[in-house]
């Protein structure tokens, strides 16, 4: 018998997925746009430093599993505070030791 542990599988080309192909895409030509605000000698750091940026925004979280960098970083803006709080150590009542 043969158990189906994914139903969804994402598009891959080589070692890396279509959807960070997409994301690098954007990304770049969102920069490539703004790049005429940018000085003629630092458009060389410029275009590494975005380059670099557009790696680590793709790579998988670490805190949140089955996610890219972008996405954990874009559900902190967008979460919703009265959810949920975790309780920190130094909040607890010694009621609970």
């Amino acid at each position: 018998m043969t158990l189906i542990k994914e139903l969804k599988s994402s598009t891959k080309i080589g070692p890396i997925y279509l959807k960070d192909i997409s994301f690098i895409v954007i990304y770049f030509l969102t920069f490539f746009f703004l790049r005429g605000f940018i000085a003629s000698s630092l458009l060389i750091p410029y275009l590494v430093y975005n380059l670099i940026v557009a790696i680590i925004l793709v790579m998988p979280s670490m805190w949140n599993p089955g996610k890219r960098m972008w996405q954990a970083i874009l559900f902190i803006f967008i979460k919703d505070r009265k959810i949920y709080k975790p309780i920190s150590v130094n909040e607890r009542s010694d009621d609970f030791e």
